[in-house]
């Protein structure tokens, strides 16, 4: 009896367990569920696999392009910042796209055996400028502030020196992903030599000190003209000079830096070129003395007439400055400012102003007495001319040794403008174009069938949940009708 009873109990304590019906799975009920469901399992990952590769198939498939190669490409020369090329015009970065450029990407790839033109190319090439973060809320920031009229509303540029250059490659190119990084590359190369021709001011100096026939000029003349093609070239190397890297630069095939150049020229003209002008003016040498006079004349009223407008623009500032008074603004001062803080912001308004006019006027004043001394100073030619006292035979001597001075002068000059051209290309090949455009990365492909392994991968998953589901599910109800049955007999 004790065991029935003990038996009853069990019964009764396995039913007080079940509950509310619940059904136990142990670890070991687990994984024999999993071994009997293995092919379950099996066919629905791979039902999983089949579809999800559909899918992925279907969706490159319906990609324009299998790919794309990216490089990050960053500026630095005078002028980027402001957005400005090196001449100062604005920088055009969609030059890359340029026939110039493309058509040697074309030619030097060998790319027309692909099928590969160079419109092909400009189609899918895009230049994507690259904006800093702390750029973007700024610029944020402040067209909120406009929009709710707080702050000075002042517009805020911002000129970017770094871009993205993609290509992106459509199913129609027949290359591989070192090919299509070739491209790119070949793209950046050919864009610095464009960038590098288009830039170097060798031509231009040339253009601006051309060949000069020096033998229809009188002597006067060829003194004014060679001074102002030496002021033209010190100019052209000053400028070059106040470039990035130029001040530790010096030319390897000359050994100068452009202050020496500067310098040298500078002999050239206040000891070589005043010591000419020093002969022609002490003998009054002159090739046509009759026709150097008239060009005096002339050069007289134009100086009366400059000087007679600086004279009226002179008078028109002294006015605007004698009659001047302070503008009185209005102005919305927060609750924490002051009239010292108003008197300020006045003041500064009102200075600029004020400052402009004293500047238009000591300008204006100066050129008026430069117009009368020019005048006074042709005049006196003109005399000395006309009282001309030195002998035929020293004018002739000294014309012999004046022409002599003057062939030596404009051979120096010559040469250094060779020397000035020749190192401000050896600058710019070696320093200033080094820099001027980097790669900050280099070129990567990225293909767009990567994304056909995460199709696979999902699938797969979503394939052997749902087997193990159904798995799971089977067991269950397997359980659940047996325990019914078992409560039933009971």
């Amino acid at each position: 009896m004790e065991v029935l009873n003990k038996e009853k109990v069990e019964i009764v304590l396995s039913h007080d367990k079940i509950g509310n019906r619940g059904i136990d799975i142990s670890l070991r009920d687990i994984i024999d569920i999993l071994i009997k469901a293995k092919w379950i399992t099996a066919i629905s990952v791979i039902a999983g696999i089949l579809l999800a590769f559909a899918v992925g198939m279907y969706m490159q498939y319906m990609q324009p392009y299998k790919g794309s190669v990216n490089m990050i490409v960053t500026f630095n020369f005078n002028g980027i910042e402001k957005g400005l090329d090196p001449y100062g015009n604005d920088f055009d970065i969609s030059k890359v796209k340029s026939p110039a450029v493309l058509s040697k990407v074309v030619e030097n790839l060998n790319l027309s055996n692909h099928g590969i033109s160079e419109d092909n190319i400009r189609t899918n090439f895009k230049i994507i400028p690259i904006i800093p973060g702390n750029i973007t809320e700024k610029i944020k920031s402040l067209q909120e502030s406009k929009a709710q009229n707080i702050g000075d509303g002042q517009d805020y540029t911002y000129y970017p020196n770094t871009y993205l250059f993609t290509l992106y490659l459509p199913r129609s190119f027949s290359i591989s992903s070192y090919e299509a990084r070739e491209i790119l590359d070949e793209i950046f190369k050919q864009y610095k030599k464009y960038f590098f021709i288009s830039y170097y001011s060798g031509p231009l100096l040339t253009e601006e000190i051309g060949p000069i026939d020096y033998s229809i000029y009188d002597y006067p003349q060829q003194i004014e003209i060679l001074q102002n093609q030496i002021t033209t070239l010190k100019n052209y190397l000053k400028i070059k000079n106040s470039e990035i890297g130029a001040n530790g630069f010096r030319s390897k095939k000359y050994g100068f830096t452009f202050s020496d150049i500067i310098e040298s020229i500078t002999v050239l003209e206040k000891v070589d070129l005043q010591k000419i002008g020093a002969s022609i003016d002490s003998y009054n040498l002159t090739k046509d003395k009759e026709a150097l006079i008239k060009l005096y004349e002339y050069r007289i009223q134009e100086s009366e007439l400059t000087s007679k407008k600086k004279n009226d623009e002179a008078n028109i500032y002294a006015n605007s400055i004698n009659k001047y008074q302070k503008d009185k603004n209005i102005l919305v001062i927060p609750s924490s400012g002051t009239m010292s803080d108003i008197n300020s912001v006045e003041k500064n308004q009102t200075s600029k102003y004020y400052d402009d006019l004293i500047e238009k006027y000591i300008l204006a004043e100066t050129q008026a007495k430069e117009a009368v001394n020019n005048a006074d100073y042709y005049r006196k030619q003109i005399n000395k001319l006309n009282r001309d006292t030195v002998k035929i035979s020293q004018k002739k001597e000294a014309e012999k040794e004046v022409k002599s001075m003057l062939d030596e002068v404009r051979t120096k000059f010559r040469e250094y403008i060779e020397i000035s051209s020749e190192t401000v290309q050896e600058f710019y090949n070696s320093e200033l174009f080094k820099r001027a455009m980097t790669i900050l990365s280099p070129a990567e492909y990225s293909s767009t069938k990567s994304s056909l392994k995460l199709y696979l991968a999902i699938g797969a998953l979503a394939g052997l949940i749902f087997g193990l589901l159904f798995a799971f599910l089977k067991e269950y109800m397997k359980r659940s009708e047996k325990k019914n049955d078992d409560i039933v007999l009971e």
